[in-house]
């Protein structure tokens, strides 16, 4: 399969804004590698494979709701004195409306350029 320029530009756009997110949280010691090969290269995968399909848009929110769901984790985490899964709730409640969302931002899209 051939890429051209733009959906390389794509690829490369969404990659690294997940992996500056999730570069910050490592550094930070909050996620580790082993979670992110469990968790977050999946949530890549798909992500970049929506934008290989050219669904930019389900590619560029199921990123964008990746890393808020990340970045609201640890906030939660922090406003917190005894750990709760709290955050583990809202990040993975962010990851399905962001999958959601995207979707139907796809089908909204596509029905306005039919």
């Amino acid at each position: 399969m051939k890429l051209n320029k733009t959906t390389f530009l794509h690829v490369l756009l969404c990659f690294l804004i997940l992996s500056g997110v999730l570069l910050f949280f490592v550094s930070a010691n909050y996620i580790d590698f082993s979670v992110i090969r469990a968790v977050y290269l999946p949530v890549l995968t798909i992500a970049l494979g929506g934008i290989l399909l050219g669904k930019y848009a389900f590619g560029y929110i199921f990123t964008l709701a990746a890393g808020l769901g990340l970045i609201l984790e640890y906030l939660t985490h922090l406003s917190r004195e005894q750990p709760t899964m709290e955050g583990a709730f809202l990040n993975t409640l962010l990851l399905v409306l962001g999958f959601l969302g995207g979707i139907l931002a796809q089908i909204v899209l596509k029905k306005k350029g039919s």
